[in-house]
């Protein structure tokens, strides 16, 4: 098993033992071969042996470790769901297909992983919620009537116009007043 770090939050881990990780395998593959479905595993596992020992499984708040195999969690995932032979994680990207990250539990393992999936159910919902929150606050900001929002609602509605302005107006004047600065420096001279 790789060396753990020490100040490391675990969140969940246990032990895959062969045949566990063999109809686990399986099991995904015969998932990511579905016809229709959209979202594929994220692991693409070698084969169905684990290797010499078993396969350690360690969930942490910003990281998932399946093995050799290993997935920072950059945002919460959208639904986590547990499956008879896997804890799933599915993300759906706002650009690109979705995919699921499956995470093998042997029956010993069955409760801590109904744990995680309602962690991250949660999580996800507190995510959600706050970006929510987030939105909705900027939307209240930018309706505010400010002058930079005016400017901004100007800008935006009247942007050719204003592109226009800037390269055929503001430009030629700042060009010009740097000319009679220039020549009045020379006159005074």
């Amino acid at each position: 098993m790789p060396k753990r770090h020490p100040n490391e939050t675990i969140l969940a881990s246990w032990l895959v033992d062969a045949t566990t990780w063999r109809n686990f395998v399986r099991s995904v593959r015969a998932h990511d071969q579905q016809p229709g479905y959209i979202a594929r595993s994220y692991w693409k596992f070698k084969d169905e042996s684990p290797g010499p020992a078993d396969v350690e499984v360690v969930i942490r708040d910003d990281a998932f470790f399946v093995g050799s195999y290993s997935l920072g969690i950059a945002y919460a995932p959208t639904t986590v769901t547990f499956r008879p032979e896997w804890l799933e994680f599915q993300y759906d990207q706002s650009e690109g297909p979705s995919f699921i990250v499956p995470v093998p539990v042997p029956p010993a393992a069955r409760a801590q992983a109904a744990r995680m999936a309602e962690y991250f159910t949660q999580k996800s919902q507190d995510a959600a919620q706050k970006n929510a929150e987030s939105a909705r606050k900027a939307a209240e900001e930018r309706a505010r009537p400010t002058l930079s929002n005016r400017l901004l609602n100007a800008l935006e509605g009247h942007f050719i116009l204003c592109m226009l302005l800037f390269f055929f107006v503001q430009i030629p004047g700042i060009v010009g007043i740097i000319y009679l600065v220039r020549r009045w420096k020379g006159l005074s001279d």
